[in-house]
């Protein structure tokens, strides 16, 4: 499901909308990492020199943000 949602917009719509949405830029990279590239949180964290739950708790809040402000088609 959450690759039917992914796949609604192209990449360059997602990117404009993490841009407009989320405003910590690390966080914006960290969430276009998992999000669009599908790294996983340990391969993110080893990249920022944070702990893998540090990096998921910041993408999941990334996330939450970015998902509160668009309409996801079911």
């Amino acid at each position: 499901k959450y690759t039917e949602i992914i796949n609604q917009r192209s990449r360059e719509e997602w990117i404009s909308l993490m841009y407009n949405w989320v405003h910590n830029k690390r966080d914006r990279e960290m969430l276009t990492l998992r999000m669009l590239d599908g790294e996983d949180y340990a391969d993110i964290a080893d990249k920022y020199f944070i702990s893998s739950e540090y990096c998921r708790q910041r993408i999941e809040a990334a996330k939450k943000q970015l998902f509160s402000h668009i309409e996801i088609s079911k």
